[in-house]
């Protein structure tokens, strides 16, 4: 796995091309493969057959990155925008009910889809608010 990650970084540094970087990329997940394939074939537990097996069923979703280079090879982005709802959560200690455990995941990805749009909550929030007291419809912005 750490040759796939070796040879992006040589690929935006320009030290291979494109099409060397999909014959390595395709060579290091036709070795990773094989190794699972034998994995699962020599493999005394029936849970690591398993788990060898569905990850064999779904390799081609792994070559999703090789194929089109505007995809990440990770998932940092994506993990990136969640950390500080983490720690928010956990200095808080969370919500100990379900109602308020589902209400702040709904606040949050409010927040974070008006953020990413370049907009603020606030005006949002107010207008729902007043949805709500007048009984009209909530807007949908989002």
């Amino acid at each position: 796995m750490q040759e796939l990650f070796k040879d992006k970084h040589r690929l935006e540094k320009g030290q291979i091309s494109q099409s060397t970087w999909l014959q390595y990329g395709y060579l290091n997940w036709r070795y990773i493969q094989e190794e699972l394939q034998e994995l699962q074939c020599w493999s005394s537990t029936k849970k690591l057959q398993n788990f060898c097996h569905k990850l064999l069923k779904q390799v081609k979703h792994f070559h999703a990155y090789l194929k089109d280079p505007a995809f990440s090879m990770t998932n940092n982005a994506a993990e990136e925008s969640l950390r500080n709802l983490v720690i928010v959560r956990k200095l808080c200690l969370g919500s100990q009910s379900i109602y308020g455990k589902r209400w702040r995941e709904v606040l949050h990805s409010c927040i974070k889809a008006f953020y990413r749009q370049g907009e603020s909550i606030l005006y949002f929030l107010a207008d729902a608010i007043h949805s709500a007291a007048t009984k009209q419809p909530i807007p949908s912005d989002i």
